[in-house]
């Protein structure tokens, strides 16, 4: 969505492309709005952009909103919608079933958005790499660790916990193949609706 590069003199330049919050239905048939504790996975992002300003653990003193534009992808172009710049702290499941610390570097915080964007860009750009694939996506990072980004309707999503620990959640990912077992050799259309 966003960028950070600078172009000329004191002013940060930045592109956008326009998203809508993902609407989708739960098992109730009702439609729901975006993924809470969730990162939607955008190719088109040159920058994470975070909604909750509690989650950042560092902010750029640097950082001038009025210095750092938005050029959106209708070719406008707009400043003070990034407000602050800085690296937020996320646990990530790997693979493994192993909770995982990450930190998002220099994520911008945009509260006027409805959705945390993970950018694949901001990503690749420090040795990780993203595959996707037609059900499904994995990120890896530079050591090998390997995390799961879960497709849902057309858009990927990284799942995030804020305090894996306090939770009441299980911590552990498995393949389709090995829940089906667990399940009973349950069809594979009753797990992903699970």
């Amino acid at each position: 969505m966003i960028s950070h590069e600078k172009t000329d003199q004191d002013i940060d330049h930045a592109f956008v492309f326009e998203t809508k919050a993902h609407v989708d239905e739960n098992v109730s048939g009702k439609p729901t709005s975006g993924k809470s504790n969730t990162l939607l996975v955008h190719c088109g992002a040159t920058a994470h952009i975070i909604t909750d300003l509690s989650k950042f653990t560092k902010f750029d003193d640097t950082f001038k909103p009025d210095k750092h534009f938005i050029d959106l992808a209708n070719g406008t172009r707009a400043k003070n919608v990034a407000l602050k710049r800085g690296d937020v702290d996320f646990t990530v499941v790997d693979l493994s079933g192993t909770s995982v610390k990450v930190t998002l570097r220099n994520a911008l915080f945009i509260k006027s958005y409805s959705q945390d964007i993970f950018s694949v860009q901001a990503a690749t750009e420090r040795v990780s790499s993203v595959t996707f694939l037609p059900d499904s996506a994995e990120l890896t990072y530079k050591d090998g660790t390997k995390f799961v980004i879960e497709k849902h309707g057309r858009l990927y999503y990284l799942n995030t916990y804020d305090n894996i620990g306090d939770s009441d959640s299980v911590s552990c990912v498995r393949s389709m193949n090995e829940w089906h077992q667990i399940l009973g050799h349950c069809n594979y259309d009753d797990i992903k609706k699970l």
